[in-house]
């Protein structure tokens, strides 16, 4: 159960991070 949750939450790390990745360098103006 405790893996589940862990991969779960690895996931959800990643989409944020790639999610989050992709918006600043939209950001930059250069």
């Amino acid at each position: 159960m405790f893996l589940d949750y862990f991969a779960l939450g690895v996931l959800i790390f990643v989409f944020l991070v790639i999610f989050y990745g992709i918006i600043i360098l939209h950001d930059i103006p250069y």
